[in-house]
């Protein structure tokens, strides 16, 4: 049976990552080891496999963190910002917008657009859930906690921190989930049933809690879940994965 990670605010996270080149006025000259670390321009991502998209992520990460070490710019944490929003990286992406905003200010060419990047996600939070930015990050920190549980093997933990997730966010599918998974290794398989049911009356169409399911009802009453098929997703990246191999979009950096 499968985990289940989840994504707060799923109108964001299913949007594909596409960097918008820096008019030419931002673009300015800087010394050779700089260019080096910035000139990365990747192209045609939505075409990688997933595994490939991710490794790319991975190394952008760390060719912007190299970049930053030897000169901190607003041009470089724009691009750390998104290569984090590329791997899901939700709070860091934010993050790194921050710091665009705090190098050029909210009306300069590259702090501007890392303010309305910001603004929009906070309004789309706010409008999706009701929550406040640093209380979707608690949340999403919390339902942190309790994934490591589930996968570390302490189901009970597991249990009471995706109850304080649906207590937070009541229609929050992937939490449903892994306390149907939760439960079901607890050897409670009626909780179980009933949590994975609640995340398919949420959505009938989420995939995981449907296979967690069938998984749950073909196994024969007397034994212990086989929690090791069962499917686990994480806290952001369930639907936005999902929309990227539906919708995918080229990625690009700005070079200095």
């Amino acid at each position: 049976m499968q985990c289940e990670a989840s994504s707060v605010c799923q109108t964001f996270l299913v949007v594909p990552w596409v960097v918008v080149p820096l008019p030419q006025k931002a673009i300015k000259s800087t010394d050779r080891r700089l260019h080096d670390c910035l000139h990365l321009v990747v192209e045609d991502v939505g075409d990688l496999g997933e595994a490939a998209a991710g490794r790319a992520g991975r190394s952008s990460v760390q060719v912007f963190d190299r970049a930053i070490a030897i000169q901190p710019s607003p041009e470089a944490y724009f691009n750390l910002a998104n290569a984090h929003r590329s791997l899901l990286h939700i709070e860091e992406w934010i993050a790194c917008l921050k710091k665009v905003i705090e190098f050029d200010g909210d009306t300069g060419d590259i702090g501007e657009s890392a303010k309305a990047d910001v603004d929009d996600f906070a309004s789309t939070i706010q409008r999706n859930d009701g929550l406040s930015l640093d209380r979707y990050f608690e949340v999403g920190r919390m339902f942190e906690r309790a994934f490591e549980d589930l996968t570390s093997g302490r189901f009970g933990d597991a249990v009471c921190g995706f109850s304080d997730v649906v207590k937070i966010l009541p229609r929050h599918v992937q939490s449903y989930g892994n306390l149907g998974l939760a439960y079901a290794a607890l050897g409670d398989r009626r909780r179980a049933l009933e949590c994975l049911e609640e995340a398919i009356s949420i959505d009938p169409a989420y995939q995981p809690a449907i296979d967690n399911r069938r998984i749950l009802m073909d196994q024969p009453f007397a034994d212990r879940p086989l929690v090791g098929a069962m499917r686990q997703i994480d806290f952001y990246g369930d639907r936005a994965r999902e929309r990227s191999r539906q919708r995918p979009a080229p990625l690009r950096v700005v070079c200095r």
